[in-house]
């Protein structure tokens, strides 16, 4: 029989539809449907053969093959029709923009919903109470069983959340799994993105495995074998999601990046001209969605490069009235950084070159590239002609040495202001010590 619905929303799943078409074909006891049809806002959901058991003592078993949801959009009426388990999991990721949901099989398993909550006996008394509406549904999520085959999320330009935000997400990915006795019990997906931004910096063929192992940790997604190609190199590195509450940890590594990529993804300017390879290390961690309670840290290393006419420190050193005979060449460059909400902390970066080298420390908003940075000019060639004492050497360097304080936008218009400094500060002698 074919019917015709303007609103339906079935019990089990209470999430509405419209307009809906199906063909059913009663039997004993079952019912088959083929091509379901309907309408959640502007989300269209199709549902191929589907075959439907009704227990004899109530509940049901259902097979579904097919199932797609264009666009998926997880709103508050989809949330609310999850179970808790699996709301929590859309709540972490966080997914929105062009988004399609598909699952080659989904079979569910309800037990018999009890309509009255069952009256118990209290232990140690004669007296009976009746359980509360909250604990009979917190009932029917335990006694309910859902698993599925190659059930996934197709991203066309989609944001979604992995410990960090990634934008601009063209991919998708696929899993097998089960939820069983209100939480996620094993899940085995595969993500394989084509192209995304992660923290404003693109990434392509993202590949991870995402695993959930109740038997070593219930309701923990770890992010296995995780790698991507940046600035033409390699980025690796694993990640662990707990998912509710909140907390996330991701370390990763990138090796082999391009300085020249690097330098035009961000449009560094023009005749900057950037050569060689860099080496990074990062540690992610927090707790909940707030960029506030990010934390973490990492290093940047060139260990033999070509840093040409950098637009900043070109107004750096003409502010300083240093003079480079061959622009403002550097070979090598480092940096230690710790991360805390939305700040970045520069705990030593320098820029070392064979007539000038720079270093220093200082903040930077990583939402507004804010910046408050202390940089000091070393003269390179004083240091590499001093021989004898460090006291000596310290003496000659400090007569030499300046600190520049930094302010403003990293992208836009900044400030200098210029100090001499008669004693060595930490981060010059690091640079030194370096520089040996």
């Amino acid at each position: 029989d074919e019917l015709r619905f303007d609103s339906l929303t079935p019990e089990f799943f209470p999430y509405e539809l419209d307009n809906v078409f199906c063909t059913l074909k009663y039997g004993r006891d079952q019912i088959t449907i083929t091509n379901l049809q309907g309408r959640h806002g502007t989300s269209q959901l199709r549902i191929g053969p589907t075959l439907l058991i009704v227990k004899p003592d109530g509940g049901m078993w259902a097979r579904i093959r097919s199932l797609q949801l264009v666009p998926f959009v997880p709103d508050d009426d989809l949330l609310r029709a999850l179970p808790n388990g699996l709301r929590s999991v859309f709540e972490t990721l966080q997914p929105s923009g062009p988004i399609s949901m598909s699952a080659d099989l989904l079979v569910v398993d309800l037990a018999p919903r009890q309509l009255e909550p069952r009256r118990q006996r209290v232990p140690g008394s004669n007296r009976q109470v009746r359980m509360s509406s909250a604990l009979a549904q917190d009932r029917d999520e335990l006694t309910t069983w859902l698993y599925w085959e190659n059930a996934g999320l197709t991203f066309a330009g989609a944001t979604v959340k992995l410990g960090v935000t990634w934008d601009q997400v063209y991919g998708e990915f696929a899993s097998r799994g089960e939820y069983r006795n209100g939480q996620l019990g094993a899940v085995d997906g595969n993500l394989l993105f084509k192209s995304a931004r992660i923290l404003k910096q693109p990434v392509q063929q993202v590949h991870a495995k995402l695993l959930i192992d109740p038997g070593q940790e219930a309701g923990v997604l770890k992010i296995k074998n995780f790698r991507a190609q940046m600035y033409g190199g390699e980025l690796g590195g694993e990640g662990r999601i707990q998912l509710d509450p909140l907390e996330y940890r991701l370390s990763l590594k990138g090796v082999q990046f391009q300085l020249e990529e690097i330098a035009r993804q961000n449009r560094i300017g023009d005749g900057a001209e950037l050569k060689g390879v860099a080496t990074a290390q990062l540690v992610l961690m927090g707790t909940g969605s707030d960029l506030r309670n990010l934390r973490g840290g990492g290093t940047i290393d060139v260990p033999k490069g070509r840093l040409y006419n950098l637009p900043l420190m070109l107004d750096l050193l003409k502010f300083a009235k240093l003079r480079a005979p061959d622009g403002t060449a550097f070979e090598e460059a480092h940096a230690a950084f710790t991360i805390h909400g939305r700040r970045m902390h520069l705990d030593q970066f320098e820029l070392l070159g064979n007539l000038i080298s720079l270093t220093g420390e200082g903040d930077i908003q990583l939402d507004n590239l804010q910046a408050h940075l202390d940089i000091y000019t070393v003269w390179s060639r004083l240091v590499q002609m001093l021989p004898g004492p460090g006291k000596e050497i310290s003496n000659a360097i400090s007569r030499n040495l300046f600190r520049m304080e930094l302010n403003g936008t990293l992208d836009g218009k900044v400030q200098f202001q210029q100090q001499a400094i008669p004693f060595l500060v930490d981060p010059v002698k690091r640079l030194m010590e370096r520089m040996k």
